[in-house]
């Protein structure tokens, strides 16, 4: 069980653009497949445990994430985290396109400038 946001800013047959913030609220501990026991007694108690998970997980993770200016910062936040010190080229991009959205031109031209950095010092051929 995963919460997902479909930023709306991106073409639908981006890459698995509903995936992006999903992997972040994982909700996978609730419905172990190896203990999940069949038949209408259970049912009960595996409804309750999902209204509770997503009351407690995923619920306050839209709240702060579910919004132009949370998804921007969660884009911030992830990237300032990457391994490289820059960040990923899609979550750059990410970030660049919900700061156009929320007219802040100096953090998309601060992204792209980080995006431009990460490519030049990669660069790949991948024409193929």
């Amino acid at each position: 069980m995963f919460a997902i946001l479909e930023p709306l800013f991106m073409p639908l047959d981006s890459f698995q653009a509903s995936w992006l913030i999903a992997t972040d609220c994982n909700m996978r501990r609730t419905f172990s497949y190896n203990d999940l026991k069949l038949g209408g007694e259970h049912a009960e108690k595996y409804m309750n445990d999902l209204a509770e998970e997503i009351n407690e997980t995923a619920h306050p993770f839209l709240v702060e994430n579910g919004s132009l200016e949370g998804y921007f910062e969660h884009c911030r936040r992830r990237n300032s985290t990457h391994p490289n010190g820059r960040g990923d080229i899609n979550e750059l991009f990410r970030q660049a396109a919900t700061a156009v959205m929320l007219s802040r031109p100096d953090d998309a031209i601060e992204a792209l400038g980080k995006l431009r950095q990460v490519i030049a010092s990669d660069p790949t051929d991948d024409r193929d």
